[in-house]
């Protein structure tokens, strides 16, 4: 393992990527989800109704119980020394985040975690914003609290995956500060893997 490389031609400092992706983000702790079910069958890898730890990551202002993301800041996470692969070079990667840097495919059986951001909306109404969501394996992204997508299908959070039709959708923002989570957990396959989000 190595740690992060510091590679400025990938790092703005920026709020957002030239394509619009978040690049400031806060993340928690890994929790392990294997009561959970999680096959890649496209069903059970994400509950669809919100759960205790859902609730409690979408109400914490707890600051130890969030990071800020060590990838912060670059458009496109720095290809590794060793040139291990990554769930996605636009990605948030937690195996990334608790390895504390490069690693092959390092998320542990039925890890999961969350990602928070707040956005300020400037205006002085709601507006409008296009948005795509991404998960490695699957995942959710809440708004101000409210679920806006469920992302089921085992997939690596890629520019790729991003483009499909499944993965975009209008939310509304509020006029202040709105508060964005996401979560993202792998399945339960036997061999470590890849886990993080998109958006």
């Amino acid at each position: 393992m190595s740690t992060f490389p510091a590679d400025v031609r990938f790092y703005s400092g920026e709020d957002f990527s030239e394509d619009g992706r978040i690049l400031q983000w806060l993340v928690s702790k890994p929790y392990n989800a294997t009561a959970a079910g999680g096959t890649c069958n496209g069903k059970d890898l994400i509950s669809d109704v919100d759960t205790p730890t859902d609730l409690m990551a979408l109400a914490s202002t707890d600051p130890n119980d969030w990071t800020e993301f060590m990838g912060n800041g670059f458009f496109k996470t720095p290809r590794c020394s060793d040139r291990s692969y990554q769930v996605g070079r636009v990605a948030v990667d937690f195996g990334f985040e608790v390895n504390g840097g490069c690693c092959t495919a390092c998320a542990l059986v039925g890890q999961g975690g969350y990602g928070k951001a707040l956005i300020y909306w400037a205006s002085s109404t709601a507006g409008s914003v296009d948005f795509r969501f991404a998960a490695d394996d699957a995942g959710v992204f809440w708004l101000n609290g409210e679920r806006i997508m469920t992302d089921q299908k085992c997939d690596r959070a890629t520019n790729t995956i991003l483009n499909r039709d499944k993965s975009k959708g209008t939310v509304t923002m509020q006029p202040g500060w709105n508060t964005i989570v996401a979560k993202a957990r792998r399945h339960n396959g036997p061999e470590l893997d890849d886990n993080g989000f998109a958006l």
